[in-house]
């Protein structure tokens, strides 16, 4: 029986797009150097396979030259990652920007640090280059 798709890129499809963000239009077989640059040596017809998919599900764009095609990502890193990161925020509980933002980044190993962690209502949001901090609506939640 036949996986389901997922609404967001699987591990393998990850991988695929690191490498056509750091670099594209590539070649089939100039993917399938990336991804054993990256440690994940792939058999060239399963790299032909993914990036095929990856076609029909709209990660990926290509064009056809002669007999080969070059591949290139439909959307810019920045743009995958606020998807991404918009789907794990949407599948949390009404008590979303604590219970994301807690098991994402917590606040502490020690008792200590989770304690006061927990009692501070002021406590700041990571950096601005997180994923998280890029969401609008997290500015104004403390972050425990």
């Amino acid at each position: 029986m036949a996986r389901s798709e997922s609404e967001q890129p699987t591990e393998l499809e990850l991988e695929i797009l690191k490498v056509l963000w750091e670099k594209s239009p590539l070649l089939v077989r100039d993917v399938r150097a990336g991804l054993e640059q990256a440690d994940r040596p792939l058999p060239h017809s399963t790299v032909i396979t993914m990036l095929n998919i990856m076609h029909r599900k709209g990660y990926l764009k290509r064009r056809k030259e002669g007999k080969s095609f070059w591949f290139w990502p439909a959307s810019p890193k920045k743009s995958m990652m606020n998807r991404i990161t918009g789907d794990i925020v949407s599948r949390c509980s009404n008590d979303w920007p604590k219970q994301c933002y807690s098991s994402i980044r917590p606040c502490g190993s020690s008792a200590t640090a989770s304690a006061n962690c927990e009692n501070s209502a002021a406590t700041t949001l990571p950096a601005e280059s997180t994923p998280l901090r890029q969401l609008s609506m997290f500015d104004t939640h403390e972050r425990c």
